[in-house]
């Protein structure tokens, strides 16, 4: 009977490792394909300006090339992106909401049905009506969010390689603007854009509804805590007591936590280098029209950048490497400061440093540095947004961090907005220098953040962080 039994059990659990296995590679699939497609920015307003969105504002009546530069064209077109990237970035609180209270089937199903809605907005929208790009772009950026906050769940049934999963996940966004890119180069070889959209609505169906099933047959439990992870918690506490650091015997309250000078500074450090990453992405095209001259030239910068973004899932692996390696250095020590947040100063600080190299590789205006700015920003983001991660976790009691995580997509989403008014300025006054300027001075005061947690500890200041 015991035999029986045994086997029973060994079958039921090597179907659950096959059905976390396959659930995994397909969440991977569809945050690569569909999770971010926004992003793709580049490609996809380039196939607008070729359809003549918005040309009716430009001098001559519409008889310009997609290379020259028509300042009030671009200026319609980067409002409404902006305006839908933040929208989605607002209504992502209420995707969490959704979620707490639906679960992820539920949730899941409701925005597998919206994602398509949006794609048919996008195959639609033409020189009559322009506009329907702005409600395409943020039912697909808002589902694409919600795909991404469900498939993170997958991570609570993973037993080995957690941390490598959410790092493929976190790549596999930066990777989803090749959607965009596939419009842009199948447009070019005679497809209208409308069937491209459709294709993708057919995929993006049957591959989340499929992992929406896998979703649903996974079990609903959290992983018990072993006798190991326990013993490892209480030695942490007893270090942190040693340090000064806050346990969860004083856990911190929310006022606690946010009226700082870390948050405050953090607020600024995400705030200047998200306005970086939106701004390079909303003025890419602008840039190669004004420089390149040529529409063949402006068409292969595009999908160059494209395929360097796309290259975000081994760009994340990467990334996530580094992020191990540097924690690895540090956790030899016996002060629980220097083991927690060393590794966090250098990673801050790298991200002000590439922000900085992005802008003065801007200053010049050349198209030799084009390159040098591709093998560069994809990079910038990776460690931009696991960086950012990587902070709430350390630096905030966990009761908090979802809190602190929906206030730093609404930085985001200021920064977002900030970006139109930065757009507009630059192509008015062709100030794409002045811009770049600007950036590096705010890269520069974004690196108050890690020199203040520097100096936290050289002044014994330990008892900021929260441990949990």
């Amino acid at each position: 009977m015991k035999s029986i039994s045994g086997t029973g059990v060994a079958e039921a659990t090597r179907n659950t490792i096959s059905i976390s296995s396959v659930n995994v590679v397909l969440s991977i699939l569809e945050c690569t394909l569909f999770s971010a497609i926004q992003f793709g920015w580049s490609s996809l307003v380039f196939v607008y300006k070729s359809i003549g969105l918005y040309r009716n504002l430009c001098p001559r009546n519409g008889t310009m090339e997609i290379s020259q530069t028509c300042t009030e064209q671009e200026k319609r077109l980067n409002m409404f992106f902006s305006v839908s990237l933040t929208s989605f970035v607002f209504l992502g609180i209420i995707i969490g909401l959704l979620h707490k209270k639906l679960g992820t089937t539920r949730a899941r199903v409701i925005f597998i049905c919206i994602y398509p809605c949006g794609l048919v907005l996008l195959s639609y929208t033409n020189s009559d009506i322009p506009w329907m790009f702005f409600p395409g772009l943020t039912l697909v950026g808002l589902s694409g969010q919600a795909l991404i906050v469900t498939d993170m769940h997958v991570v609570f049934h993973i037993k080995k390689g957690q941390a490598f999963y959410v790092t493929l996940l976190n790549g596999a966004v930066d990777s989803s603007s090749i959607a965009m890119l596939i419009v842009k180069i199948l447009y070019e070889k005679g497809v209208e854009m409308k069937y491209t959209f459709w294709g993708i609505a057919v995929v993006q169906v049957v591959v989340t509804l499929t992992n929406t099933f896998l979703h649903w047959k996974q079990p609903q439990i959290l992983p018990e805590r072993t006798e190991a992870n326990q013993t490892e918690r209480e030695d942490n506490d007893d270090d942190a007591r040693k340090n000064n650091f806050k346990t969860n015997e004083t856990e911190p309250s929310f006022r606690q936590s946010v009226l700082t000078v870390g948050f405050g500074l953090y607020s600024i450090w995400i705030f200047f280098l998200c306005l970086r990453w939106v701004s390079y992405i909303g003025l890419a095209n602008r840039r190669f029209s004004v420089v390149l001259k040529t529409t063949d030239k402006v068409s292969e910068f595009t999908d160059v950048l494209s395929y360097f973004m796309f290259g975000g899932l081994p760009i994340s692996i990467i990334t996530g490497g580094f992020l191990e390696f540097i924690k690895k250095r540090f956790e030899g020590s016996s002060d629980v400061y220097k083991r927690r947040v060393y590794p966090l100063i250098i990673a801050l600080s790298i991200c002000c440093a590439m922000s900085i190299v992005i802008s003065t590789l801007g200053i010049v205006q050349s198209a030799n540095t084009f390159y040098a700015e591709f093998a560069v920003v994809p990079f910038f983001r990776s460690l931009l947004y696991s960086t950012n991660m990587y902070y709430v976790v350390t630096m905030f009691h966990s009761k908090w961090i979802s809190t602190i995580m929906v206030l730093s997509y609404a930085t985001t989403g200021f920064s977002t907005i900030a970006q139109y008014f930065i757009f507009e300025w630059v192509v008015e006054y062709n100030a794409f220098q002045e811009m770049n300027y600007m950036m590096v001075g705010t890269s520069v005061v974004s690196f108050a953040l890690p020199c203040m947690l520097l100096l936290n500890k050289g002044r014994g200041v330990t008892n900021d962080i929260s441990q949990d």
